[in-house]
């Protein structure tokens, strides 16, 4: 099978590569949130040059971006005792 570039059709700028290899195609994409918050959608088409008359590969992509983390310095507050109380930490993933 041989494949073309592909081509994204996405609600905020993404960079979109590919190579082939002998497992096949592989596909990378990179994309970096512009706004605070919202949805991100992408649709990924890699065209199918051979065997003729194949329809592309599709491949859809979507986020939810979060607002962002504030930057000032947070500091630990105290209970009644006025002991502090550790830091929580908070991690981020994307799904």
């Amino acid at each position: 099978t041989e494949f073309g570039e592909p081509v994204p059709e996405c609600s905020q700028p993404v960079k979109v590569t590919a190579s082939s290899g002998e497992k096949g195609l592989s596909v990378f994409f990179e994309f970096t949130p512009e706004k605070n918050a919202g949805d991100m959608k992408c649709k990924i088409k890699v065209p199918v040059l051979k065997p003729e008359g194949w329809p592309p590969l599709e491949i859809l992509v979507s986020a939810s971006i979060a607002g962002t983390v504030p930057i000032t310095p947070v500091l630990p507050v105290k209970d009644k005792e006025e002991k502090a109380i550790p830091e929580k930490k908070t991690s981020v993933a994307v799904i």
